[in-house]
This record gives structure tokens, C-alpha cells and sequence, in this order.
């Protein structure tokens, strides 16, 4: 009896070691891209994770050797201690581990657009332990403008109880919806700098749409797992701003999931590097 039990907890500790060995193999394989190539972020932050697989590897062949069950006790140990390391690095550092597109600019042009999404970005949507990922293409090419013009008298109204003022709003209105149209379509490359540290990471590689490639759910999966720090992914207008009466006119898109998605349009107010929410109306939702 003695004898089964003692055969039973090897082969226990043999699978248990297997499946170690395959579930690290396979987080450090997805959480750092190695499909598309080598990065300096799978030697470094994934170094550890490495070691960990290549260690439960060598415990399972000692133990199956050995018949020592302290190598596959080891072997356990190594398992959850990469494990934790790799859940917390993931989640804590996400946005290091992410690093910088390669394709983006070098340094974020000092344009008055800039400047405001920017602003946009880091004060109205970044949390500390979060960011989003930003289409680095503007999205407002199919948006119809008499669709949008449809909220002018809202806008007007809430401007108005803010403000206290509606001198020329209607004619600026007007203007920043003209110009919206123009300014967007075709659409546009960005060219603000990617800042997750700041709370959002600009797509120029493509580092997160290929999660999509194949299949969309599938992709939402992988990234959840890997990439657990992501909000959502985000598509912007460049934005329309009016120096006269600091309005800036532009939509903003959200999706969280496969079926977790929304638009909104929005009116800020832009003074002094800050903005003030006017007027947000969503426009879709999935």
C-alpha cells in the first residue's frame, strides 16, 4: 500500500511538472511575442520566466532519473515563483514591457493638436495601473456631418449654461463642424509620441492589431492574458480647435471587447493646457 501511494505521488508530481513546464512555455511564448521574432523585452523582463521554464525542465529530468522527489518538488517551486513574478511584472509593468513604437515619431511635433490630445488622453482617460491603445490613423473619415450637426442646439444649450455667454457660438459652431470634415477626411497619421506611462500606447507597429488578425475573439483573449493592463483600444478625429473661444470639436471611439464598443462626439474647452468638458453625446454603441 505504502509502495502505491509513493508510486502515485511521482506520478503526480511528474505531471504536475509537465503541465508547469507547458503552461510557462506557453505564457512566455504569448505574453512576449516570440511568434513575431525576439525582443530585447523577452531577454529582459521574460529572462526570468525563461529560467523558470528551462528550470522545471531540468527538474523533471533529474526526478525522472533520479526518482528523488525533492527534484520535483523543486520543480513545483520554481513553477509558482515564475508564475507570480510573471503575473505581477505583467501587471505592474505592462507598460514597459510594451516599449516604444518603432514607427512613430521620434519626438511628439509641438503642434496646438498635440497638445490637446495629449491633454485629452492623460487627463480625461489614463488610471495609474491602466492604459488604452490609440489607432495611430484618425477615425472620423465615415461619420456624417448633418448627423453631427444634429447636436448643435445641445451643444449650444450647454455651452451656454457654463459659459454664460452665446455670443458667436453658432457661427463658431458652424465653423468647427466645417472644419472637422476637412481636417479629417482622408484620414490622418498621427504624430503625438506613444506615452503608455502616461496612460496611452499608439499603435505605429501594429504591435496590437495583429492580435486581431485571424480571430477577433480569440485575440481579445490573448491580449486580456497578456497584456492585462490595456483598457481598451481607442480611435480619435483630430481635433478642431477654435482660438477665439477655446472650443474644441472632435469624436472619440472606445471598444473594450468583441461586442464592448461605443463613439462618442465631444465639445471641450481648451485654455491654458486644460480642458473642460461642454457637451459628450454618444453617438453608437455595440
Amino acid at each position: 500500500m505504502i509502495s502505491l501511494l509513493k508510486n502515485v505521488g511521482r506520478v503526480i508530481l511528474v505531471i504536475s511538472n509537465e503541465i508547469a513546464f507547458c503552461v510557462l512555455a506557453a505564457w512566455y511564448f504569448f505574453a512576449f511575442d516570440i511568434q513575431w521574432g525576439l525582443t530585447w523585452q523577452a531577454v529582459t523582463w521574460g529572462l526570468p520566466l525563461l529560467a523558470g521554464v528551462v528550470f522545471v525542465l531540468v527538474c523533471l529530468i533529474k526526478f525522472l532519473r533520479s526518482r528523488k522527489r525533492r527534484w520535483g518538488l523543486i520543480g513545483i517551486g520554481i513553477s509558482l515563483l515564475a508564475l507570480v513574478y510573471t503575473s505581477f511584472v505583467l501587471w505592474s509593468y505592462s507598460e514597459y514591457i510594451v516599449g516604444e513604437p518603432t514607427s512613430g515619431p521620434e519626438e511628439t511635433a509641438d503642434t496646438e493638436v498635440n497638445r490637446i490630445l495629449s491633454t485629452l488622453f492623460t487627463n480625461f482617460f489614463w488610471s495609474p495601473e491602466q492604459y488604452f491603445v490609440v489607432g495611430p490613423d484618425t477615425d472620423a473619415n465615415d461619420i456624417d456631418l448633418d448627423f453631427l450637426k444634429e447636436y448643435k442646439t445641445e451643444m449650444i444649450d450647454y455651452y451656454v449654461k457654463k459659459d454664460g455667454s452665446n455670443q458667436r457660438i453658432d457661427e463658431k459652431l458652424d465653423e468647427l463642424f466645417r472644419r472637422f470634415t476637412l481636417e479629417n477626411s482622408p484620414p490622418k497619421r498621427l504624430t503625438l509620441r506613444s506615452s503608455p506611462q502616461n496612460g496611452y500606447y499608439i499603435d505605429y507597429d501594429g504591435k496590437f492589431s495583429r492580435y486581431f488578425e485571424d480571430d477577433i475573439v480569440w485575440g481579445w483573449h490573448r491580449m486580456r492574458l497578456c497584456r492585462p493592463s490595456v483598457d481598451s483600444f481607442m480611435d480619435v478625429s483630430l481635433p478642431v480647435y477654435d482660438v477665439d473661444t477655446g472650443l474644441v470639436l472632435m469624436y472619440v471611439g472606445s471598444v473594450g471587447g468583441p461586442m464592448e464598443g461605443a463613439g462618442w462626439l465631444c465639445l471641450f474647452k481648451y485654455i491654458d493646457g486644460k480642458l473642460e468638458n461642454i457637451f459628450i453625446e454618444q453617438i453608437w454603441i455595440s
